[in-house]
């Protein structure tokens, strides 16, 4: 079930407040036209909406009330038989996925999410122990968000429905803005959102309100487990092949219309669609794949990067069959419209502002084609397709001299340049990457990526803020501690990460369902379990997906070292789109909430784009986001 959940919760035992519910539905209304119900229980308000996608879908009832529970989700269970088994449920075919979880509850309690695996968030609410429980996955594309102010507790899987609570008074929290502009995520504000006294439920947490006190708990701890053990690395490929497509298949669950998939000329949406197609051909379906294209001469390829994936994308489709490519150049697309659009969608600016623009072309097109679930496998740089760190210190430092003689003969490159890479890099790269963080020191270490003025960031200590938390803003890896680094990148990008909920949003306000079986809960944890080696096959990195997946995808993608350029052309669409730009960013530098941003930088760089100086593709997408705060700003209701 797609759509949406909210609720008003009174916890001094005031009626619900029915008209501010009410409001708060018509805010939602576009993610579930196909029904919507509401229920007043006491001190309770609980609603949803609802998008039929699966054919469980039509048996749905919103909200769901049954003896002491009452339940509200947004849910799609990927384990439906399993979990039948589980709990004992024979006639289980056309019973929606919120009935599973509310028997899950009544079976399990508060571990009832322990069981549930797909992209699901829910609230439900138990009369005899008088409490509320509002949960969320462990990584999927959802996210659920609350306002407490003490009395009441406002909640939903979208912030739209809090933002109008009547209440509810608008104020950005200066922390989390300053944390956007410099992509830095102060532990302080880990759970808040750019709207002072709005937070999130991060992924794999339970909010619990009983006896007036609100409580958050983690329930899912991946970093806990233990790695894998394999004593053939092919063992580990077999078991990587077979869960992969096992979570694809789950994916492909649908009631009606067409599914269709977003695809790059990469390994990540390259291996979804290589395990979705066959599977839909077996039912007699085809795959319509989007490509982004670009549109102008994409100025910022190079060797090193692709600028236009088509051929390589299409090379995927042909090697796979069942898959028809679309191209997707958004002709008819600016900049300032994907911006805006974003706004509209997500209330808030966002670290993809060149990139919306051809996200949402993409799924407009793909609803337009009747499509109701959307493919796509962002998450795969941190599982499916994660690089390892590829050090061959911890086994030289532990005496295992024949274990390393025999990963270098296994190098792909040859013996000399594995040495280079993963013998010597190690341990010079600590030199360079101290020189690359001395020379980005000063007070705006952050200044080749962020318009963020210099008083606004002093008046926050950032900087001394940054230090307190460890945090790096040169992002510059620490050579042989990089395992250490990419662990716990790894580990912020399954806990911290509120990329699901964007897509989750994203998706709702285009009639689909957005489902990425990169992030799937047990695809993740066997990833986070596979040992280093298994990521360095032969010697080349990303070895798990690359040996995993080496008949399913066409050698040109597998052995392809350059990285996709996405919004290759943003330069040309910058200077195409420069008198419209200069006019947002002229209009909010008058504001008073204008003084976050450092205009008298934006406006040299607007300049340097317009005269075709400017190549840094960092600093380009760092422009991108100060154009779309500016616009938020003058359109933002403070």
């Amino acid at each position: 079930m797609s759509g949406a959940f909210f609720g008003i919760f009174q916890s001094n035992q005031a009626p619900a407040d029915a008209v501010a519910l009410a409001s708060m539905d018509r805010a939602m209304a576009a993610w579930g036209p196909d029904a919507h119900g509401q229920l007043i229980h006491g001190s309770l308000a609980l609603a949803g909406r609802l998008l039929k996608v699966t054919a469980e879908d039509e048996s749905e009832q919103l909200p769901l009330q049954d003896g002491p529970h009452i339940l509200a989700a947004r849910v799609r269970l990927d384990n439906r038989r399993e979990l039948c088994a589980r709990l004992g449920l024979v006639n289980h075919q056309s019973l929606p996925d919120s009935r599973l979880i509310l028997e899950a509850y009544r079976q399990y309690g508060l571990d009832c999410v322990q069981y549930l695996m797909g992209d699901w968030s829910f609230a439900i609410w138990d009369d005899t122990t008088q409490t509320l429980m509002i949960a969320r996955d462990a990584s999927g594309n959802t996210g659920v968000y609350y306002w407490w102010d003490g009395k009441k507790l406002v909640f939903s899987n979208g912030i739209k429905a809090i933002l109008v609570h009547p209440d509810f008074q608008r104020q950005l929290d200066p922390l989390v803005l300053a944390g956007f502009l410099t992509m830095y995520g102060d532990p302080e504000v880990s759970d808040a959102t750019l709207y002072r006294g709005i937070k999130k439920i991060l992924p794999g947490q339970m909010l619990l309100m009983r006896q007036g006190a609100l409580q958050i708990r983690r329930w899912w701890q991946p970093e806990q487990l233990g790695f894998l053990r394999y004593d053939r690395v092919e063992d580990c490929y077999a078991d990587f092949v077979t869960l992969y497509d096992e979570v694809v298949g789950e994916c492909l669950r649908i009631g009606g219309g067409r599914v269709a998939a977003t695809l790059s000329g990469g390994l990540d949406s390259g291996s979804v669609v290589s395990l979705a197609a066959p599977r839909l051909q077996a039912l007699g379906q085809s795959l319509t794949a989007f490509v982004h294209a670009p549109l102008y001469e994409p100025a910022l390829a190079g060797p090193s990067r692709t600028g236009n994936e088509l051929a390589l994308a299409q090379a995927t489709a042909d090697h796979v069959g069942n898959t028809q490519v679309v191209p997707v150049r958004s002709e008819d697309k600016t900049l300032l419209w994907g911006m805006a659009r974003a706004l509209e969608i997500h209330d808030a600016p966002g670290n993809a502002a060149c990139h919306y623009y051809w996200l949402y072309d993409i799924q407009q097109q793909a609803h337009a084609l009747g499509a109701k679930v959307l493919l796509m496998g962002q998450m795969g740089n941190a599982t499916v397709s994660y690089a390892g760190h590829g050090s061959l210190w911890p086994l030289l430092r532990s005496g295992k001299v024949p274990a390393v003689w025999g990963a270098l003969r296994q190098e792909e490159p040859g013996l000399w340049p594995g040495i280079k890479r993963r013998i010597i890099k190690p341990i010079v790269w600590p030199a360079w990457s101290g020189w690359q963080r001395w020379r980005a020191s000063g007070p705006q270490p952050w200044a080749d990526y962020s318009f963020i003025h210099p008083e606004f960031a002093t008046s926050l200590k950032l900087l001394q803020r940054m230090q307190d938390a460890d945090h790096d803003p040169s992002f510059v890896d620490k050579g042989d501690a990089a395992a250490k680094w990419l662990q716990d990148f790894r580990q912020g990008l399954f806990i911290q990460d509120m990329g699901g909920a964007l897509w989750m949003e994203s998706g709702a306000s285009h009639g689909l369902d957005v489902r990425d079986p990169t992030r799937d809960r047990r695809l993740v944890e066997f990833c986070w379990r596979v040992p280093d080696a298994a990521f360095w096959a032969r010697g080349r990195m990303r070895g798990l997906i690359r040996e995993g997946m080496r008949t399913h995808l066409p050698a040109s993608v597998l052995s392809c070292k350059a990285k996709g350029l996405q919004s290759a052309d943003v330069l040309a669409r910058y200077q195409t789109e420069a008198a419209s730009i200069q006019e947002v960013l002229e209009d909010a530098a008058k504001l008073p909430i204008g003084s976050c941003l450092d205009f008298s930088r934006i406006r040299k760089t607007a300049n340097s784009i317009v005269g075709g100086e400017m190549k840094n593709l960092v600093s380009l997408h760092a422009f991108g986001r100060a154009v779309q705060t500016a616009l938020f700003f003058r359109q933002a209701d403070l």
